[in-house]
């Protein structure tokens, strides 16, 4: 599997039955794009993050946020 980014979205790009399957990884959403040629692949994935953010806009709803792989802990002072 490959992937790519785009403002912090994140995509895998898979081969099947001769057709590129564009996939925004680690969302709740489900954002699927395809293309014929590898060259096209960053190209469908900026068209899906730009529509998707810009449909949330429209509906007025906050856009999922990728996962960003840190756990933050807080923890009293005493244990630093």
């Amino acid at each position: 599997m490959n992937t790519l980014s785009y403002k912090e979205y994140q995509a895998s790009v898979e081969f099947d039955d001769g057709t590129l399957f564009v996939k925004v990884l680690h969302l709740d959403d489900l954002l699927i794009g395809e293309c014929d040629a590898a060259r096209d692949a960053s190209k469908v994935l900026e068209d899906l993050v730009e529509a998707y953010l810009a449909d949330c806009a429209e509906a007025g709803r906050e856009p999922s946020k990728p996962f960003k792989g840190s756990f933050n802990v807080r923890i009293p002072p005493e244990l630093h």
